[in-house]
């Protein structure tokens, strides 16, 4: 059975669906709309499925896939595990292992090697394991989590896919993902390998012991039970060896690449930025991208990429805490949005000098979450007032409602806390701010700060 996509109730044109991967998963859908006429053109790419989309001011779609190389990395390393085993057989069991490769019955080998090894003394199982498992070592069988991208042209509603290519990583949100003066792409992502090992673990055998069973039936209120001896056969074995594949711990570190879009090539990458953290946040200003790791204490880094090439850190600063969201302000400063021991943090930064930044400002509020954390639309910023809304769910939900944040060069400040139940979002029109649940719609006089309207929603 076809699966073909429908747009507006009708199918889309065969020669609009076009296949880009040779194993795809998905239709990625593409529509252009004429929002004078309201004609539009729709495209069904044959791909893996997106995780972040991008658009960018010149009319590129960027689209970001998770592209891990697992399965192709077990069966690489179970295909290895085999050959290396084959040391460790005896004659009989080694043919028998071997006539399965030959008819490429990898699974059913790998289960001969693993009854064999299972039979044997645990001591003697494990140092065959270990002897494996350093040959395995030694060819580097590694889990290495990658990110594949899409890349989409549109012109007017005309649309066309205008190629690809793969960096090492995942990708955190689409602010780790943008393009640079026209002709190149950046892209920040957090580098996760492990190894592939395997393990004898050993489990006790409990001895055998004679067991009863009982069959209790009931009709009405009349009941007959039977009793019925189950005795287990004997048992010679006392332990049971099992041969497990799984991965080393994780480590991670962080890198920076820059592809040259004519060609779609790397011209430029940062390597392994603050092994053992992950990208938290990350932001393009100009020609510096700052990016925020953490694990422990927060990295702010400042990277020069100024040269595509050659991209470079120009300073870091380390503080408590993390920032998920960062959000550039006039005046070479920088908002950011984060938690520091449970606590919202907001903090404001100094960037004028990327050498030397500096944390200027914060607010932490106690046992408050926000959904800004998790979603960037959830922070307005309004520059012609010099103010930040956020929602809030302060003392663990006991208030809700949107705090107000004023700053100016080098201060943050609380203007006001407004109460909402479910806070969701905020928009403002001229001197009003709207402030938005699910529930609701409180309108705001930001000149007098008092509550003009309210709309219930249900």
């Amino acid at each position: 059975e076809y699966i073909v996509p429908i747009i507006n109730g009708e199918a889309i044109d065969s020669k609009n669906i076009v296949p880009i991967d040779n194993l795809p998963t998905v239709y990625t859908i593409i529509v252009a709309i004429d929002l004078e006429d309201l004609k539009y053109n729709a495209m069904a790419y044959m791909t893996s499925y997106g995780s972040r989309i991008y658009m960018s001011r010149n009319n590129r779609l960027y689209i970001a896939s998770p592209a891990t190389t697992f399965q192709e990395l077990y069966l690489n390393a179970s295909i290895k595990f085999i050959e290396f085993s084959l040391d460790y057989l005896p004659q009989n069991i080694s043919n028998i292992v071997k006539e399965y490769m030959r008819n490429g019955n990898y699974s059913k080998a790998y289960e001969v090697i693993v009854g064999y090894i299972s039979s044997l003394d645990y001591d003697k199982a494990k140092s065959i394991i270990n002897n494996i498992n350093s040959k395995l070592n030694e060819v580097k069988y590694r889990y290495v989590d990658k990110t594949h991208f899409y890349i989409y042209t549109v012109d007017g509603i005309d649309i066309s896919y205008r190629g690809s290519f793969t960096v090492d990583g995942s990708l955190l949100d689409q602010f780790c993902m943008e393009e640079l003066d026209k002709s190149f792409f950046i892209v920040a992502t957090t580098y996760t390998e492990q190894t592939l090992i395997y393990e004898a673990t050993k489990y006790d055998i409990v001895p055998p012991f004679d067991r009863r069973i009982e069959i209790t039936i009931c009709s009405d209120s009349n009941c007959t039970t039977t009793t019925i001896p189950i005795e287990s056969e004997p048992r010679t074995k006392t332990s049971l060896i099992s041969i497990t594949p799984i991965f080393s711990p994780a480590s991670t570190a962080n890198n920076v690449y820059i592809i040259d879009l004519e060609n779609l090539i790397k011209v430029g990458e940062l390597l392994n930025l603050a092994e053992g953290e992950r990208i938290y946040a990350a932001r393009l200003v100009k020609n510096i991208f700052f990016l925020v790791t953490f694990r422990q204490v927060d990295p702010l880094y400042a990277i020069d990429i100024s040269d595509p090439s050659n991209p470079k850190v120009l300073g870091y600063l380390k503080i408590p805490g993390f920032s998920e969201y960062l959000h550039p302000l006039p005046g070479d400063r920088l908002l950011g949005i984060g938690l520091e021991d449970g606590a919202l943090k907001i903090s404001l930064f100094s960037v004028s000098d990327p050498i030397k930044m500096s944390e200027t400002s914060t607010i932490k509020i106690s046992n408050t979450w926000s959904p800004a954390l998790q979603d960037h639309h959830a922070v307005t910023v309004y520059l012609g007032r010099n103010i930040t809304v956020i929602p809030v769910y302060m003392g663990y939900g006991a208030k809700q409602g949107f705090i107000i944040i004023n700053y100016s060069y080098n201060k943050l400040g609380i203007d006001q806390i407004i109460d909402h139940l479910n806070p969701l979002r905020s928009v403002y029109i001229g001197s009003e701010l709207f402030t938005i649940s699910s529930t609701s719609i409180k309108i705001y006089n930001l000149d007098s700060r008092n509550l003009e309207e309210e709309i219930k929603l249900s």
